[in-house]
């Protein structure tokens, strides 16, 4: 609507216009790369245009086609540069920045689904669905098996090396998997072998993400390859999820077993509607991060950034101290930095959270209260168990019922050694979940006990069990 308006006015007003609004929004208006390019083509100063991208939270990493259209608009090599350095680093941007996706093409992915399309139709679309939704600039490596029948166990593909992926790749290669066709056998254990080859020089962290409709079928052992893969590079602190797709109960506990070994989840699909479902989970464990937003410290006072560097104090206290003082001075622009505090902060042992912690949260429910999902879904994924069980706490206490996919995600995530670790008073991470299921979403706490019932984990089975006795 505003680019219609633009163009009725006469260019030299238009152009005024846009600069007006360029400089209203410095410290305040995310900008897109779509606004980048109309300022450009309209002939918007670039220093404006540079200042306008270091106030906003955007973080561009430009494909080499946006690189082309900027070019073609007029932008120059230093604008472009400019751009690229304000950029954060990809790994600031979630935990996550290494994928491989294998992809079962074996002939059994044929068979017949209820409404007559077949599984390897669902499957072929879930490897895509996968493909579309990795961060622009992140590593990406696709192997397929099962490629060639006449190969047997050795049609191992490497479809994709693990390099960065951008926009044009990303088609090529969606356009690719749309034209494969399942029709050789299952050699699991040797695609998680390529894996860990095509993650030799990654630097970051991975996720190795499987779909599969059966077992080995290659006389190999997938769960030791998993367990291996994992141990390879201790660094990459490597996670093997895998989804399993129309399996008996059979097939399902041992190719569950691989994601066990791999210290990742197994998503269990029945039909194409599961499928979708539980690549959408797939999706939001490894690939879609908590926002972290950039501050432009420039555009605040002095005593507003030193709140902000109040916050990665060493002292909890401190930390409290300035949670609290942003939030009575109402620093919205600090809210980024809070949500950096609630993921990495250091524990200070209190059994219901820390109090940096607690005033943090209620800093951000009180200055932006649709971050507070961005919040808790950055210190669930924390290392610390104990960050994590607050996190839990925290969206009990102030009933945040934006976050419960979050904390339902966790839940589900459960694994050998999570049931085991306690607190104090006996009170331990899974059954917090269980407490915020039951008191803000009950209607969908049996289901969830339901699917931890088939957890690979036997300690999470037992557990899920006993708690399904307590369903109201």
């Amino acid at each position: 609507m505003f680019g219609r308006k633009l163009a009725r006015l006469p260019r030299w007003l238009a152009l005024s216009a846009v600069v007006f609004t360029a400089n209203q929004a410095v410290g305040q208006t995310a900008i897109t790369f779509d606004k980048v390019y109309e300022y450009v083509g309209l002939g918007v100063d670039e220093g404006k245009i540079v200042r306008l991208v270091q106030a906003s939270p955007t973080k561009f990493v430009l494909g080499s086609d946006q690189v082309e259209k900027l070019q073609l608009a007029g932008a120059t090599p230093n604008l472009i540069a400019a751009i690229q350095v304000r950029a954060l680093p990809i790994e600031a941007l979630s935990d996550v920045s290494e994928f491989v996706i294998i992809l079962d093409c074996s002939g059994s992915m044929n068979d017949r689904l209820v409404g007559g399309s077949s599984k390897w139709q669902a499957a072929r679309q879930a490897a895509i669905d996968l493909v579309k939704v990795v961060p622009e600039g992140r590593n990406l490596s696709l192997i397929a098996y099962g490629l060639d029948a006449q190969r047997q166990c050795a049609a191992v593909d490497v479809v994709r090396p693990l390099k960065p992926l951008f926009s044009e790749e990303r088609n090529q290669l969606i356009q690719k998997i749309g034209s494969f066709q399942a029709v050789g056998h299952t050699p699991i254990a040797r695609s998680l072998q390529l894996a860990g080859d095509q993650l030799a020089n990654a630097t970051g962290m991975a996720s190795v993400v499987l779909i599969t409709d059966g077992m080995e079928t290659c006389h190999a052992d997938p769960v030791a390859e998993s367990a291996r893969l994992v141990t390879r590079f201790p660094q990459l602190r490597t996670t093997v999820h895998v989804v399993g797709f129309c399996m008996g109960d059979r097939e399902a506990s041992q190719v569950s077993q691989i994601a066990a070994a791999g210290g990742g989840s197994y998503f269990d699909a029945k039909n194409a509607e599961e499928l979708v479902a539980q690549v959408r989970r797939v999706q939001n464990r490894i690939v879609t991060p908590p926002v972290i937003e950039k501050i432009n410290l420039e555009v605040l006072s002095p005593l507003e950034r030193l709140m902000i560097e109040q916050l990665s104090d060493a002292n909890m206290d401190v930390r409290e101290a300035a949670a609290k003082t942003i939030k009575e001075r109402r620093i919205v622009a600090a809210v980024p930095a809070i949500l950096d505090m609630l993921a990495k902060a250091p524990w200070g042992g209190g059994l219901s959270g820390d109090a940096d912690r607690n005033t943090g949260i209620e800093a951000v429910l009180e200055l932006s209260p649709e971050k507070a999902e961005s919040a808790i879904r950055g210190a669930l994924c924390s290392e610390k168990w104990k960050v994590r069980y607050w996190a839990a706490g925290a969206v009990l206490n102030h009933r945040i019922v934006n976050a419960l996919p979050a904390t339902e995600e966790r839940l589900l995530a459960m694994k050998e050694g999570d049931i085991s670790t306690t607190l104090i008073n006996g009170t331990d991470e899974a059954n917090m979940l269980f407490d915020v299921e039951q008191v803000l979403a009950p209607e969908r706490l049996e289901d969830l006990m339901v699917k931890l019932m088939k957890n690979p984990a036997a300690s999470v089975r037992a557990w899920a069990t006993a708690k399904l006795g307590q369903v109201k």
